[in-house]
C-alpha cells in the first residue's frame, strides 16, 4: 500500500503499526477440528479457553477486531514484551485511542496450534477490561478467528472449531469489507448488510437503515445513546424503538429494544444498516461462522 499510496492520509496514519507487525515473523498455523472445554463464565459472549505459551487462559472470540487485543495486565502475567507504536486505532464510538503491540510466541486453541500471533495491547483500566480478572483480558481478532476455520457455538456455548458443516443448512452469505466481516439480514422482506461483530454486545443501527424506512423510524422516540469501545465512550444522537424483527440466515431474531444511531460512527456506518452484535447472533444458536465457506449457518 506504501508503494501504491505513498501519501494516502490513511496509509500513513497505519504506518507505524505495520512496520511495528513487520518486525515480528508472520503469523502460521489452521484449525484443527476440536470440540473445546466449555467455559462456565455466565457472559453474554462465548468465551474459548487457550494456551499462552503454555499458560491457561480464557478469552473471547470478536469478529469485528481487526487484530486480536490483550490488556496491558494480561501481557504483563503473561511474561510478554510490549512495544510502543506511534499511532492509534479507532473503536466501534468512533474515538481513537493509543495502543501498543506484543506477539504471542505459540497460542494453542484446542488441537490447533498458532505462531507469531499479534495483539494490541491496551491499558486494563479501559473497556473491555476494566471490570474482568486477569486471565480474560484478551479477545481474539479476526486474523485468529479466520485461522481456525470455522467456530460453531450451540445453546449451551459449547465452542467447536474446524468442523464439519451441511452445506444445505440455512445460511447468509459472509464477505469482508477490509478485515472486517460482513453479512445479511433481512427486515421488512429487504436484504441489509450488516458488519458481523461479537464482540459488541448489543447490536445498534445506522443511519441507513433510518433512510431506507422512515416509517418505522418515526415511530420511535429521540434519545441519547451510549457507545461504549476500547477508547471510551460517546454520546450519540439516536432514536430508540421497542422492538423490531429481523431475519437471520433463515431465523427470526428481535431486537428489544433497537437503537438506530442518526450520525455516522466508524466508516462501515455510512454504508451499513447496522452493526449486528451478539444478542442477535445468540438467538440462531446452535449457529456457525465458517471462514472457508463464507457462510454463516444456522441449523
Amino acid at each position: 500500500m506504501l508503494k501504491l499510496k505513498p501519501i494516502a492520509a490513511d496509509v500513513l496514519e497505519e504506518r507505524p503499526l505495520i512496520l511495528g507487525l513487520a518486525a515480528n515473523p508472520d503469523q502460521s498455523g489452521k484449525g484443527k477440528h476440536s470440540i473445546l472445554a466449555k467455559s462456565n463464565i455466565e457472559d453474554v459472549n462465548p468465551h474459548i479457553p487457550v494456551l499462552v505459551n503454555h499458560k491457561s487462559a480464557l478469552w473471547f472470540m470478536d469478529t469485528g477486531a481487526n487484530i486480536s487485543v490483550m490488556s496491558d495486565a494480561e501481557a504483563t502475567a503473561l511474561g510478554l514484551v510490549v512495544h510502543a507504536v506511534d499511532t492509534k486505532t479507532s473503536d466501534i464510538s468512533g474515538t481513537m485511542t493509543a495502543f501498543k503491540i506484543t506477539e504471542v510466541d505459540e497460542l494453542t486453541i484446542g488441537r490447533t496450534h498458532l505462531k507469531h500471533v499479534s495483539f494490541m495491547v491496551l491499558p486494563h483500566t479501559q473497556p473491555p477490561f476494566d471490570d474482568i480478572p486477569t486471565e480474560q483480558q484478551a479477545l481474539l481478532g479476526i486474523q485468529v478467528l479466520w485461522a481456525l476455520r470455522s467456530i460453531r457455538i450451540d445453546q449451551a456455548q459449547q465452542v467447536e472449531i474446524a468442523g464439519t458443516q451441511d452445506s444445505d443448512a440455512p445460511s447468509s452469505p459472509i464477505a469482508f469489507y477490509q478485515s472486517q466481516p460482513v453479512t445479511q439480514m433481512s427486515f421488512e422482506g429487504k436484504e441489509l448488510i450488516f458488519t458481523l461483530d461479537t464482540g459488541a454486545t448489543h447490536t445498534t443501527l445506522n443511519p441507513p437503515f433510518a433512510k431506507a424506512f422512515p416509517e418505522t423510524v418515526a415511530l420511535g422516540e429521540k434519545k441519547e445513546h451510549i457507545l461504549i469501545g476500547v477508547g471510551g465512550s460517546t454520546t450519540q444522537h439516536s432514536i430508540a424503538l421497542e422492538r423490531l424483527r429481523f431475519m437471520l440466515a433463515g431465523k427470526t431474531t428481535v431486537l428489544s429494544p433497537a437503537t438506530v444511531l442518526l450520525q455516522k460512527t466508524t466508516g462501515p456506518s455510512e454504508w451499513t444498516a447496522g452493526n449486528l452484535g451478539y444478542d442477535l447472533i445468540r438467538q440462531t444458536a446452535p449457529y456457525t461462522i465458517d471462514f472457508q465457506r463464507m457462510r454463516f449457518f444456522t441449523q
